[in-house]
């Protein structure tokens, strides 16, 4: 190992824990100027905390070679000093929970993984800084960099930010699903590696295979040479990924597709979805999931449909109905045509996230909640990680679970309408209506167990009982700061980061909402809806006395007819 220490940055594509030597460590892959590096971090425990006076009863009852724990400053929402406890493996976590779970010992924050923690507490989300050495690696193996300090990357302008090398990647099977063909596409690179006998006149995008095992050996070199950062599809992680997987398997051929020669796997086996999909050193992005995220709807999210839609083009077989039966015998007669129908294919979702930004919505979406750079639905994981660290720097911990007292917060206003047909209707809409209830009157988990305990004009009244302190609320200020950086997108014009601050802002009050929040307490949510209901109907009201007729109005919109 270089004894020279050395800082190195780049964007975090995926990240994970790995045994070396009888130990955990994590590993990051990301992508630098110079190329992608393995940054392997030691720092693995797995943390949680418990209340310092049950920590006592803890350790009498729990094998203590298996932890160890120190005494902090911060407090539960209860005000009592906690006790931080390091275990060197998920399963020896699972044993203290047992233990706590047993004895009826709250524990906070267990379910937040190492390779994660290192980033949150850090307030590390895409660009990302080590400090460390270079360690000496296999002739063909991408560099491996032993970090001792990791931080948030200063902010890079756009000349300076690495582009992610990506490529779109899409099958052709057979009805018993053997694979026909492979396409691979780029606005750089087009190949189509396909089984059968080489065809004189063929494109020069063709690469001609003897047969199915070969066309998984020819894929598998690709990946060496071509090394993607970003692969992306339709339906890539459940159909095309899955059935390589499959294929591979049936073989005996080791799919090692991932950077540093690492396999696809499967966190859970036969579970082919996109949270269970293993591959370390390269991001997956499935076009309909995002699509989904950024809020798009279709009347069908079939490729053929979309494509048509957003690119006015459809596939290039005319009946799309009944393309299995054709593909086959393409197969059969025809392979230059399938050739250019799998080509096709691959070049339409391209274009679909050109033209839509979604691989930039995607970065932008990591780079404002520190997710996973591929991660979709994972609204309370981002408000954890935006809100974990503040928290922290507050003195607290996270609570061990929600609280709700049996309670439940009402939905949006809906008025009673006053139906007819109607000329000359104005609408009036509240902008961002929840993220400013949130902003204006101090909603915030922390804001509310210090605001129960204070007295005099220090609080904020809310709904149900609820007091929010003045004192640094936390959520708030999140807000603000998102709304400022979302008016900064829109002067720059950068929808697609515009659209992922949107989406966030107005998921906060859905986490505050949602018994899978740790946070989720009644009087959080019903103090920004029942807020919201009051501002609706006043609303009603300051526009009746001015003459005017409300004939409906709905969460955060009202419909006025101006006669």
């Amino acid at each position: 190992m270089s004894s020279h220490l050395t800082t190195i940055s780049g964007e975090i594509l995926t990240r994970g824990t790995t045994k070396l030597r009888g130990r955990f460590v994590i590993e990051y892959f990301i992508a630098t100027q110079s190329g992608p590096i393995l940054v392997r971090v030691d720092d693995a425990d797995w943390v949680c905390f418990c209340k310092t006076s049950d920590f006592e009863l803890l350790f009498n009852s729990a094998d203590s070679s298996s932890y160890t724990s120190k005494q902090l400053t911060l407090k539960d929402f209860d005000g009592d000093f906690v006790t931080a406890i390091y275990t060197q493996s998920r399963q020896q976590q699972n044993q203290v929970k047992d233990i706590a779970q047993r004895l009826a010992i709250p524990l906070y924050e267990t379910e937040i993984k190492p390779e994660h923690r290192v980033l949150c507490e850090r307030e590390v989300a895409f660009e990302v800084e080590f400090l460390g050495r270079y360690l000496p690696s296999q002739v063909g193996d991408i560099p491996i960099f032993n970090a001792s300090r990791v931080r948030a990357k200063p902010e890079l302008d756009a000349s300076q930010q690495q582009p992610l090398k990506t490529i779109s990647l899409d099958f052709e099977c057979s009805p018993k699903s053997e694979l026909y063909s492979v396409g691979l596409y780029s606005a750089s690179h087009q190949k189509v590696i396909m089984v059968g006998e080489t065809q004189e006149n063929s494109p020069e995008y063709i690469e001609w295979v003897n047969d199915e095992k070969a066309l998984i050996i020819a894929l598998l070199e690709w990946f060496k040479a071509y090394d993607p950062d970003v692969i992306i599809g339709w339906a890539i992680v459940t159909f095309d990924l899955a059935l390589l997987y499959k294929r591979a398997a049936l073989h005996n051929i080791p799919l090692t597709i991932g950077r540093n020669s690492n396999a696809l796997s499967w966190k859970v086996e036969n579970k082919f979805r996109p949270e269970t999909l293993s591959l370390p050193g390269r991001v997956v992005l499935d076009g309909i999931d995002w699509l989904k995220a950024a809020f798009y709807k279709f009347e069908s999210f079939s490729l053929e449909n979309v494509s048509r839609v957003l690119l006015e083009e459809g596939k290039a077989i005319d009946d799309v109905v009944g393309r299995g039966s054709k593909i086959e015998q393409m197969f059969s007669n025809d392979k230059i045509s399938l050739a250019h129908y799998n080509l096709t294919d691959s070049r339409l979702v391209w274009d679909i996230f050109v033209k839509t930004n979604l691989c930039d919505f995607a970065i932008a979406r990591s780079q404002l909640t520190g997710l996973e750079f591929g991660r979709t639905a994972a609204s309370v994981a981002a408000f954890n990680n935006l809100y974990f660290p503040k928290l922290h720097k507050a003195g607290y911990v996270a609570p061990a679970s929600a609280v709700s007292n049996g309670l439940e917060s009402p939905g949006g206003y809906v008025m009673d309408s006053i139906p007819g047909l109607y000329k000359n209707v104005l609408l009036l809409d509240f902008k961002s209506l929840y993220p400013n209830i949130i902003r204006t009157f101090l909603i915030d988990p922390k804001g509310l167990i210090e605001g129960l305990k204070e007295e005099g004009t220090n609080t904020v009244d809310g709904f149900i009982g609820a007091k929010f302190s003045r004192n640094t609320p936390i959520l708030p200020e999140l807000i603000s700061t998102l709304s400022n950086q979302r008016e900064i997108a829109k002067t720059e014009n950068n929808q697609p980061l515009s659209q992922a601050i949107k989406i966030i802002m107005n998921s906060m009050y859905g986490v505050l909402g949602s018994p899978s929040c740790v946070f989720h307490d009644a009087k959080l949510a019903s103090s920004i809806t029942m807020r919201g209901h009051e501002i609706m109907k006043q609303t009603k009201l300051w526009v009746e006395e001015e003459g005017y007729t409300v004939i409906y109005g709905d969460t955060d919109s009202t419909f006025v007819w101006a006669g």
